[in-house]
């Protein structure tokens, strides 16, 4: 489970006085996956839960001073909608927009960010003609006209870095991808595709960039890690790290250019 930037985000802004216990957003993914094991386990859960949106002075520590750098924070409510998978193969999308707990389902496991899933999923109706076939020559007023090159079936794929190109281009790939036989193979695949989705330094002036890449198996479960600044990767076993419920908080570095 993780969480994506989505602005429509709206939840109460202070925990409900009365029923059951609340969860604060920031910690929503951690207490799903500390308690479910399914997607139907996380659907469950945040349609019975109430959930709320705590600004980041709530959540620091108390007697701990803020860092400088996020006091303009302080009064900042997380926006975000959340991405769920689990180790079959099924995915969901929870959003709270409108004062409503939206869940949808999402057969392609894909999610960027803003704007909220159904819009997503509409805009693929623009590319409904998508297909990694390469487009048949044709006959135009008596002259014959082919395709300059490999590639010619995904003409119109959106190349920008907004997050509704980012999807397009996310799930095309998904679906023509190749169905990889072992797990290097797909982690492999896996990091080739995201070097399509990914946003490089300064290509956005405000300075937002892909900082690293993450494949997870959930199966295993495992993570593989890349950082921005070099192409080594990282690979974390979780069931190796040893952590408990009531063990040491573990910290684990990103890889850099040097590994």
């Amino acid at each position: 489970a993780y969480t994506l930037c989505l602005p429509e985000t709206h939840l109460l802004t202070t925990p409900p006085y009365s029923g059951p216990a609340a969860i604060d957003f920031v910690n929503l993914a951690g207490w799903l996956l500390s308690t479910c094991r399914t997607v139907d386990d996380v659907r469950t859960a945040v349609q019975s839960t109430p959930i709320w949106n705590a600004p980041v002075s709530r959540l620091w520590p108390s007697g701990t001073p803020m860092p400088a750098h996020l006091e303009p924070l302080e009064d900042v409510a997380f926006t975000e909608h959340l991405a769920v998978h689990d180790a079959h193969g099924r995915n969901l999308v929870v959003e709270f927009v409108d004062g409503a707990t939206k869940v949808y389902d999402n057969p392609a496991g894909v999610l960027t960010n803003s704007p909220t899933f159904p819009w997503h999923q509409t805009n693929l109706r623009n590319y409904v003609g998508l297909t990694n076939q390469e487009s048949p020559a044709y006959n135009l007023m008596g002259m014959p006209v082919t395709a300059t090159g490999n590639g010619s079936g995904l003409l119109g794929l959106p190349g920008d870095v907004t997050p509704p190109s980012r999807f397009v281009r996310a799930t095309v790939l998904t679906q023509v991808a190749d169905a990889p036989m072992a797990t290097r193979e797909a982690v492999n695949q896996a990091f080739h595709s995201l070097d399509l989705v990914s946003v490089p330094r300064r290509i956005a002036a405000s300075g937002d960039y892909t900082q690293w890449y993450v494949v997870r198996d959930h199966a295993t479960p495992t993570y593989y890690v890349r950082s921005y600044e070099g192409w080594t990767t990282d690979s974390h076993d979780l069931h190796q790290l040893g952590v408990t419920g009531d063990g040491p908080r573990r910290v684990l570095p990103l890889p850099d250019a040097t590994g």
